[in-house]
């Protein structure tokens, strides 16, 4: 090949990678329609290009609070959306709950553009009041406590209207629930209104379903009054194994130490605990103490007593 061919022949070789390269930045332009995803020097696959076609354009998600930044990825073929929490007047009053988790992948799937299962995340308060606030330093586990509460009163509640159905027909028993859903619902109040008292800053999460009514209902034929008290038995020991570790964890030696905390908690929740815990224990010794020939009648027997 002459000098001549050889520089032609670079010529058109480089001319067609240029063609090649804008028509690469038309296609990402096309399918990157926000904002967030303008990035001419990305480079994706045919097999990608035909994948997002299908989608169409992407729509940045809008979330309870804060914004989402979000950019196209060509190695998962999808967009990266990130959460950024609101600051109020320079203060960083608002972070993200888990920082791990702040980043949300949305994949194209059966025409349409889905996040991919992830734990998401969101923004949370963690703005105390100075004014109140002093030597309170477990906010975190105050808030975890609240939640844990309420996850347990929904819990009961499920079995509350588990004993209501027809072909259960145990009112005492569904008393009984519906007073541990209420006692319980009246802790986390009482709890939220201390972290409030002491200067903190509340933060709520997600309550996910419960399955205790779905449990008993597989237990249907068989002793469904000691399987229910059983059930919220061990819920209450879990939520008095939460409220011993703070209780714990404010009596340690140091700048943790609070003596408030450790007070309102012994005065409060631990003793209601314990006394629940004693109630629930003496019901399923006895429900268990019945052979199976005599357990219908001392099921409803101790029906009749949570009625009272």
């Amino acid at each position: 090949m002459t000098n001549r061919g050889f520089v032609l022949f670079c010529v058109l070789k480089m001319s067609l990678h240029t063609g090649v390269l804008l028509i690469l930045m038309v296609t990402i332009s096309s399918i990157q329609p926000t904002d967030y995803s303008r990035d001419a020097n990305v480079e994706i696959s045919s097999r990608c290009q035909k994948r997002v076609k299908r989608c169409g354009q992407f729509k940045p998600p809008k979330p309870e609070m804060g914004e989402m930044s979000c950019s196209f990825s060509a190695r998962t073929c999808g967009f990266a959306c990130d959460l950024i929490c609101p600051t109020p007047e320079g203060k960083t009053a608002l972070v993200l709950n888990q920082k791990r988790h702040g980043r949300d992948m949305y994949l194209c799937t059966a025409g349409n553009w889905k996040r991919r299962e992830t734990p998401q995340t969101f923004c949370k308060a963690q703005w105390p009041v100075k004014e109140v606030r002093q030597n309170l330093h477990h906010v975190e586990n105050l808030n975890g406590l609240v939640n844990k509460l309420l996850n347990t009163s929904y819990f009961y509640l499920g079995m509350a209207s588990f004993y209501e159905r027809a072909d259960v027909a145990l009112p005492g028993f569904s008393k009984l629930m519906t007073d541990l859903w209420s006692a319980d619902q009246s802790h986390a109040r009482d709890l939220m209104s201390y972290v409030n008292k002491r200067g903190g800053y509340i933060t709520l999460y997600d309550i996910p379903r419960t399955p205790s009514h779905e449990v008993l209902l597989l237990k249907l034929s068989s002793r469904i009054g000691q399987a229910g008290v059983e059930m919220a038995l061990q819920a209450a020991r879990e939520v008095n194994e939460q409220v011993l570790e703070l209780h714990k964890n404010a009596t340690l030696p140091g700048d943790s130490n609070d003596p408030h905390l450790k007070h309102a908690l012994e005065d409060g929740l631990l003793s209601s605990k314990v006394e629940l815990i004693k109630k629930l224990a003496d019901v399923d010794r006895r429900l268990h103490a019945f052979p199976e020939e005599d357990y219908a009648v001392g099921e409803y027997v101790l029906d009749q007593e949570q009625l009272g």
